[in-house]
């Protein structure tokens, strides 16, 4: 079920988000997965896919984001997301991988 993005993961993460991003509105994001320096600075595993993730051209921001697809993915160096902002939150669907 992980394999196909139907369990969430609440992860905390860098996003990159401008103030004009509306509720309930929609983009395209990408986050580059964890090389082994990547892993072992930040005590993840080789391929972690959630530790940044960039929407926009807007400020990074540190918070608690909900992601469906998998935490681990070394077969890919990129992971694109369709995220959508929540009141107070984000969440974000895997949409494909970048080898």
């Amino acid at each position: 079920m992980d394999e196909s993005g139907w369990i969430s993961h609440r992860e905390e993460t860098v996003i990159s988000v401008r103030s004009d991003w509306l509720v309930g509105e929609s983009k395209e994001c990408w986050s580059a997965t964890l090389d082994s320096d990547g892993a072992a600075l930040s005590r993840k595993e080789i391929g972690y896919a959630m530790s940044s993730i960039s929407c926009d051209d807007g400020p990074e921001h540190k918070m608690e984001v909900t992601f469906y697809g998998r935490k681990v993915q070394p077969e890919y160096k990129l992971v694109s997301w369709r995220c959508t902002r929540n009141v107070i939150s984000f969440t974000c669907y895997q949409t494909g991988g970048e080898r």
